[in-house]
């Protein structure tokens, strides 16, 4: 009989998806922090689910239909008033409302462990990723106007060669790899030039400064007010403890922007009751003025944030792989500046996160400055630059990968079902799992 191992095939693949559903968050450790640990079990989690459903779901299918062919049943339901596509229909609903239940059941225990992990205790550079770099939805902007650039500088560098009468003398130099066509050497000249002047874009020398145009960014979410009180005051370190409602901590990250009284400052440390704002040297007596005081009660702003990411990559070898520089980006509408200074590890992604008022709503643009402080000179890639800002929730874009996962199965269902009407079990399945790829 093929039904009877249909179901303990089936019931082996659940109790699989299960086991290694629920072990992941604590045999995967990703590169060892909590934000590693989250990525990780979000990259393989949902994966894990749609192979083994997938494979589930390729062996169902053939199944249940080339079961009640070998054993005889389809004569029995073909001699009711049943149409052939109804029948077949109504095989491959079944399958894919098994399908929905066993991926509601996975979503949510997916979803169920990874805010397990998000209320594991982190240091705040952590904290701060796992609420502003994973736990929420965000788009992705490139720096604009840059191709452009580069192509009239390439322009530029053929425009001299030719004044120079040296143009047809570096044309030859890529015949041998051109085969002898001339228009193709060309190609490969202009080709060649382009390279080396985006390299040229991309690299700031020492002590020098680059800069980029992003545009396109969406800070229309707002901003969060509240109250809070001040506990305590250190005027020469421009330091204030100041305790807050869970509302107003949950919504502040680590070196990320706030407002207190009125004054920007930054977050220099994030606990479970308070936090710690630091303010610039130049505006530590505005905040006294402003009534920043041990005791006093006062408004506290959190703005939208968004995130500059980029990859540095020296130029020559660097003591302790980390480059100091400064991070700028401004808002040229208004004037208003948000940044910091940074020693930046090399050759591995990092992330400033800056007040969304540094782009200008009417346009969603904002100018990126990097100072580079180090010895050496510095690539920074264009494909490893970027600005993310939010566009929704974690829960929507989780959703959304979810309901990928279920298109996927129930196309792998409409498969296994047509193959199931004609082959047998062995080869339908053997088809599907070849086509699958």
């Amino acid at each position: 009989e093929l039904l009877p191992p249909l179901l303990i095939g089936l019931m082996v693949f659940i109790v699989l998806l299960a086991v290694c559903i629920g072990s992941l968050p604590f045999v995967m450790t990703g590169d060892g922090t909590l934000p590693g640990r989250i990525r990780t079990f979000l990259a393989y989690a949902p994966g894990l689910t749609s192979a083994l459903l997938t494979l589930a779901t390729v062996f169902l299918a053939v199944g249940v239909v080339s079961s009640d062919v070998e054993r005889k049943h389809i004569f029995t339901v073909a001699s009711k008033p049943l149409a052939r596509w109804q029948y077949v229909i109504g095989r491959w609903l079944g399958v894919v409302l098994l399908n929905l239940l066993l991926l509601t059941l996975a979503a949510g225990a997916i979803y169920s462990l990874a805010q397990y992990l998000r209320a594991q205790d982190a240091p705040p550079d952590e904290r701060r990723a796992v609420e502003t770099e994973i736990f929420t939805a965000r788009a992705r902007r490139g720096p604009v106007g840059l191709e452009q650039e580069v192509a009239d500088r390439v322009a530029d560098r053929i425009r001299k060669l030719r004044q120079e009468n040296r143009y047809e003398e570096n044309v030859e130099r890529f015949l041998p790899p051109a085969e002898g066509d001339v228009e193709r050497a060309r190609e490969l000249l202009a080709e060649e030039i382009y390279k080396q002047e985006l390299q040229q874009r991309q690299s700031v020398r020492p002590r020098g400064l680059i800069e980029w145009t992003f545009d396109g960014i969406d800070v229309s979410h707002g901003r969060f007010r509240d109250t809070a009180r001040v506990t305590d005051v250190r005027v020469d370190q421009g330091l204030a403890r100041v305790e807050a409602p869970d509302r107003v901590l949950s919504r502040l990250v680590y070196r990320g922007p706030v407002r207190v009284a009125g004054v920007d400052g930054r977050v220099a440390a994030l606990g479970d009751e308070a936090f710690v704002v630091s303010f610039a040297r130049e505006d530590v007596s505005q905040a006294t003025a402003a009534g920043v005081a041990e005791g006093a009660e006062v408004e506290v702003v959190v703005d939208e944030t968004i995130q500059v990411t980029y990859q540095l990559d020296p130029l020559a070898r660097v003591p302790g792989d980390t480059l100091p520089g400064v991070w700028m980006a401004t808002n040229a509408a208004t004037g208003y500046r948000d940044g910091d200074v940074r020693d930046d590890p090399t050759g591995i992604p990092s992330t400033l996160t800056v007040s969304a008022r540094v782009v200008d709503e009417n346009t969603g643009r904002t100018t990126v400055q990097y100072y580079n402080r180090s010895a050496v000179s510095v690539s920074i890639p264009r494909e490893d630059l970027g600005v993310l800002f939010r566009v929704g929730q974690f829960e929507w874009n989780f959703l959304r990968g979810m309901l990928l996962i279920f298109i996927q199965v129930a196309f792998v269902a409409a498969l296994g079902v047509f193959a199931g009407t004609f082959l047998s079990f062995a080869v339908g399945s053997l088809v599907c799992l070849a086509v699958l790829p």
